[in-house]
């Protein structure tokens, strides 16, 4: 194993960017495995194989699979929203605890988790003037189309692990675009580089793996 920097070191920057680099994943790949850990907590995985066969009955699946329109699947990815972008940016993939008959061809069946719960939203997310452009049937017809959006979401005692998933993600990538730009910004700054302790101030997480790898 190579020789890790002191925290008293100074940051080089040929001979430690690509080392740097390899913290923050390392760092948070150890991270990544302490939500599998909350995922096996949460049964996350049952949770979301029971939902897919609540949602698509066997016997009803089995006659559109002889057809060719359905199929087994043995994963599925989640599709998670972000309250911070509003956008269903990030999907999981999960292990399912059995297999489940989904429809489609390819077993494509849509999963999703952390979405909008707008039937306890008075105004269901709706904007000012939403009415002065919109006719009354154009009203209810949204309103059927966001109950069976949120029916078909994951219960929300899984949330948390998917909402973790999404957090640790944005961060890492975060982290990982500044490791090669942040030392240099620093020195720009200060006039000169960064010692590993403040490169550990700076990214916690790879403050601690470096002081558990020690």
């Amino acid at each position: 194993m190579e020789k890790l920097p002191k925290f008293t070191d100074l940051y080089r920057p040929r001979a430690d960017s690509a080392l740097l680099s390899r913290l923050v994943q390392d760092a948070w790949q150890a991270e990544s495995r302490k939500l599998t850990d909350q995922q096996q907590a949460l049964g996350a995985c049952e949770i979301v194989t029971a939902h897919l066969e609540s949602r698509f009955p066997g016997a009803h699946m089995a006659i559109l699979a002889r057809y060719g329109v359905a199929k087994s699947v043995d994963s599925v990815g989640v599709r998670t929203y972000s309250p911070e972008t509003k956008r269903w940016d990030s999907t999981t993939s999960v292990t399912l605890t059995r297999a489940v008959i989904t429809p489609g061809a390819y077993g494509t069946a849509e999963v999703s988790a952390c979405g909008p719960r707008w039937s306890r939203d008075p105004n269901r997310g709706l904007t000012e003037g939403y009415f002065q452009r919109h006719t009354h049937e154009e009203y209810l017809a949204l309103i059927a189309d966001q109950d069976r959006r949120e029916s078909e979401q994951l219960p929300e005692s899984v949330e948390p692990y998917f909402s973790a998933v999404v957090t640790m993600r944005a961060r890492f990538q975060d982290e990982y675009r500044q490791a090669a730009a942040w030392p240099v910004n620093y020195k720009s700054e200060t006039g000169a580089f960064p010692t590993w302790g403040a490169i550990a101030e700076w990214f916690p997480i790879v403050g601690a793996w470096l002081e558990g790898l020690r």
